[in-house]
Order: C-alpha cells, then structure tokens, then sequence
C-alpha cells in the first residue's frame, strides 16, 4: 500500500523528492522493486517465534561486545 501510494505521489510530482536517497528510492519503485521477502516453513515460523519469545543466555562474546558498548556510551555522555 505504501508503494503504491508513493508512485502515485512520484507520478504527481516529482519536485516533492529532492534528496539523492528520495531519488534512487523513487527510482526504484517507478521500476516496480519489490522488496525481498522470505518464506518459511511452519516448523521454522515457529522456532523463529519460539526464539524471539525465550532468547538464549548472552554467550561470553555477547557479554564482553555489550559490555564495550556500555562503555562506549558513558564516555559520551
């Protein structure tokens, strides 16, 4: 719905879009992109689910990579 929406606005009045990504974006749907989709089976829709719902423990290398990042904050702050 969006698509279409911004087509008709970009067949309308391509003024509206300056900006280089507004353009290659515009470009794209007058050349009728469709986004890329994935399909899943049943059983992966429910494991991606399942995971989504109860996440594993943080490995070692998350903890230490989350931890980095923290510090990176508060040094900005």
């Amino acid at each position: 719905m969006l698509t279409i929406k911004l087509r008709k606005t970009f067949m309308k009045d391509q003024s509206k879009f300056s900006n280089t990504e507004d353009k290659a974006l515009l470009r794209a749907l007058k050349n009728n992109f469709k986004p890329n989709t994935t399909s899943l089976s049943k059983e992966d829709t429910q494991i991606f689910f399942d995971a989504l719902e109860n996440p594993p423990e943080p490995n070692e290398a998350l903890k230490k990579a989350m931890k980095r990042h923290n510090e990176l904050i508060d040094q900005e702050k």
